[in-house]
């Protein structure tokens, strides 16, 4: 009998409203490997829970436990927490392997390395940093601290890999993937849609589905429409999300029938929202403290067979293939934006391709894709454990 490598999840990113959709690839992990997996995670964040949701997923060897998380700070929540019982929790379960999703430059995941040494435990770790930013030196140390400490670390792309690198972070103990994956069994192509219930046509509707702000590049579709508009080409504008401009693109759809928009519907219904739709836009623009990292709702598109069209940017960059299942645009080029949609939306022919296209790239990034790499990971750091 193959004896099971058991597992330790550190991260608050799975008690969230998408929590249960950020914890399928451990599941696919469970389900798949000899691996008994045990999840920590915080009891709330953010003033949300959904607990009840995540025990009810629960098996013999897929075990959900839940820390009260502990901020130093009002921002910058995802850096500045803890788990407060960490070390008793992991003791109980007595992992052979921690793995903690939480960034290196968290405090959560210094906790976590604290807690691996004082256990003689092997840990891993996971980052999406794409930006080299200037640090406090007792920052630096720690951080330093935590990097010298992670038999090895994945990361989001390979923006994220270059990142680590320049911090001296060895380029051999470094992979790259997404540490989620995506459901594509779930996120398909289908006939059922909002088509109807928003009085939109499917093959003449732009969709956005994301964050409601700025960095998100949602002035940039709006000039996009403007500029199509005077070429005489209207088409359905689409938004779901949530976020500062909610309002003020509520305002607009009020007088303009060409716009619709939808506060962030629950998750089963997402589907339904890409269905709705002939091109999926995110041209996300760069900020001083952020870029866009990877970009799910690119890929969960991708898998219902919608091309996108994206900004330049690292995620979006890794994920689509330009001119084969969808089109990378320069930050801000509403005028290039707009001709990918119009050649898009008017060449038929095209748009079936792209769309065949999308589908198989969007395979990629399946959970099951992205569970194989992630076992591929722990049975290396496994083999170091039984060589100590």
């Amino acid at each position: 009998m193959i004896k099971k490598i058991k597992l330790a999840v550190i991260g608050f990113s799975y008690n969230h409203p998408t929590g249960q959709k950020n914890i399928r690839t451990l599941e696919e992990l469970a389900r798949r490997y000899p691996v008994n997996i045990d999840v920590v995670t915080v009891s709330k964040w953010k003033g949300y829970n959904i607990s009840r949701k995540l025990k009810k997923l629960e098996r013999k060897n897929f075990r959900i436990h839940f820390l009260e998380p502990v901020y130093l700070s009002h921002v910058s929540l995802d850096f500045r927490y803890f788990m407060r019982g960490l070390l008793k929790k992991l003791k109980k379960i007595n992992p052979d392997i921690i793995y903690v999703v939480d960034d290196p430059i968290s405090i959560n995941s210094f906790y976590s390395v604290i807690c691996a040494k004082a256990l003689k435990k092997k840990i891993f770790g996971f980052t999406w940093e794409t930006l080299l930013r200037k640090r406090f030196f007792v920052v630096k140390l720690y951080e330093k601290f935590i990097l010298k400490n992670m038999s090895l670390i994945i990361a989001g792309s390979k923006k994220s890999k270059e990142v680590l690198v320049k911090k001296g972070y060895p380029e051999s103990r470094i992979d790259v993937f997404p540490h989620i994956g995506v459901d594509i069994n779930f996120f398909r192509k289908m006939k059922k849609n909002m088509c109807k219930k928003l009085k939109i046509k499917k093959n003449k509707t732009i969709l956005f589905a994301g964050r409601l702000e700025k960095e998100k590049g949602i002035d940039t579709i709006f000039k996009a429409k403007e500029i199509l508009e005077k070429a005489g080409k209207k088409y359905y504008y689409f938004f779901v999300g949530r976020g500062t401009l909610l309002d003020w693109i509520k305002s607009i759809s009020e007088k303009d029938k060409m716009t619709k928009v939808l506060q962030w519907v629950e998750y089963k219904k997402l589907p339904e929202v890409y269905n709705s739709a002939e091109i999926f836009v995110y041209p996300s623009e760069k900020t001083e403290l952020w870029e866009e990292q990877f970009g799910y709702s690119i890929v969960e598109a991708m898998a219902c067979g919608l091309p996108v069209i994206a900004s330049k940017a690292p995620g979006p960059c890794e994920i689509i293939n330009n001119g084969k299942d969808g089109f990378l645009v320069n930050k801000k080029d509403s005028s290039m934006m707009a001709k990918k949609i119009e050649y898009i939306m008017e060449n038929k022919k095209k748009s079936n391709n792209l769309s065949k296209n999308a589908i198989k790239n969007a395979k990629r990034y399946s959970n099951k894709f992205v569970a194989e790499k992630l076992w591929a990971k722990i049975t290396c750091i496994n083999r170091r454990n039984e060589g100590d």
